[in-house]
């Protein structure tokens, strides 16, 4: 019902957005578009989920932090962007993209609505006092990991550099994958459903980024791109195949936050 209700109204917003172009700046239509799906999602999000709802909005303003610190390193270890926003998308320096906080809210939510629904033993996982004391402090180190890359990156302006266009798997390797194995083999250990919820996340995250890309392409205007990923990009490059294990994690954490709030 959340999933149907959720697709209604992003369909509803989009006609509505169809008709506001064509009598406003393209930029003011995609505003009021914009603040109106989060006052949609907020409200269905509240109707049927409550306690939920306010973690996913609380989330998505966590993961928008989260995605400019992630675009950062890769920036800062690679010398090139691995994506980048429009111009007129409310961006942060390209890094990432303030409307991104209602499709994340969205996302969100519509992860606890499948889940709850198709695979509730997944959700909660069977862990002792001890091991939830280890998730929380692994979430403040979280916390506080993208919260000083943020703020470093404000002292430290990459776009000054030279860039290099050539990707370098080793940099790529040590920046994102080594950090996730050793985090995925620590969390393994507490829980096997972590791994079953970071290959789902990996999967269903890419897939869902490049949907989504390429609706809002369709909707708005063939010409238009909200975002476009540089190196291996996939699905008319709305999305990557190097974002996988960075999905992943995205989704281990949504239910770490599910498991601990």
């Amino acid at each position: 019902m959340f999933t149907l209700t959720f697709l209604l109204t992003y369909l509803l917003t989009s006609v509505i957005h169809r008709n506001l172009i064509k009598h406003l700046d393209f930029n003011v239509s995609y505003f009021i578009i914009t603040i109106l799906n989060y006052i949609l999602f907020i409200s269905i999000g509240l109707m049927f989920f409550g306690k939920n709802a306010a973690i996913a909005i609380s989330m998505s303003v966590v993961f928008v932090i989260a995605e400019y610190s992630f675009s950062y390193i890769y920036h800062l270890f690679q010398k090139h962007r691995l994506y980048s926003y429009a111009d007129n998308s409310f961006d942060l320096i390209k890094y990432a993209s303030l409307v991104n906080i209602g499709y994340y809210a969205g996302g969100v939510l519509l992860i606890i609505a499948t889940t709850n629904n198709f695979i509730p033993s997944a959700i909660k996982l069977n862990i002792n006092p001890n091991q939830l004391i280890i998730l929380k402090l692994l979430l403040l180190l979280f916390s506080i990991m993208i919260a000083t890359i943020f703020l470093l990156s404000k002292f430290y302006n990459l776009d000054n550099e030279k860039l290099n266009l050539q990707f370098r798997f080793s940099r790529y390797f040590l920046s994102i994958i080594l950090p996730i194995i050793f985090l995925g083999v620590f969390l393994t250990n507490i829980s096997t459903n972590f791994l079953f919820i970071f290959l789902i996340g990996s999967v269903t995250g890419s897939i869902g980024e490049g949907a989504l890309g390429n609706t809002i392409n369709l909707i708005v205007s063939k010409r238009y791109k909200h975002w476009e990923y540089f190196d291996y990009p996939i699905m008319r490059r709305y999305t990557s195949i190097l974002m996988l294990p960075v999905w992943g994690i995205a989704a281990v954490i949504i239910f770490m936050f599910i498991n601990i709030l």
